[in-house]
């Protein structure tokens, strides 16, 4: 089981392909998630976007973007171990 487990659901009222934008440039991650370098490993266009990550903490990250009613569901989950010296968990 990893050492870091989060789940966060938010509901937005925001169409979901307007938030899935706000994931869709690389350029932007760094300063959602300045201590983690992201490797993309599905991308789901406006469904949202998994990554294996690697820096502070080792593991995966999720955003699943569920339209809901007049906005959407932004469902985040990460999972990970903190890095060791050699970068791995």
């Amino acid at each position: 089981m990893p050492t870091v487990d989060v789940v966060d659901e938010t509901f937005l009222v925001v169409e979901r392909a307007r938030v899935a934008a706000e994931f869709a440039d690389p350029a932007a991650w760094p300063a959602l998630w300045p201590d983690l370098r992201l490797t993309v490993v599905t991308d789901r266009g406006d469904q949202g976007v998994r990554w294996t990550v690697t820096g502070a903490l080792v593991g995966s990250m999720e955003v699943w973007l569920e339209e809901v009613l007049d906005g959407t569901v932004l469902h985040y989950y990460l999972r990970a171990d903190g890095a060791g010296a050699d970068g791995g968990p």
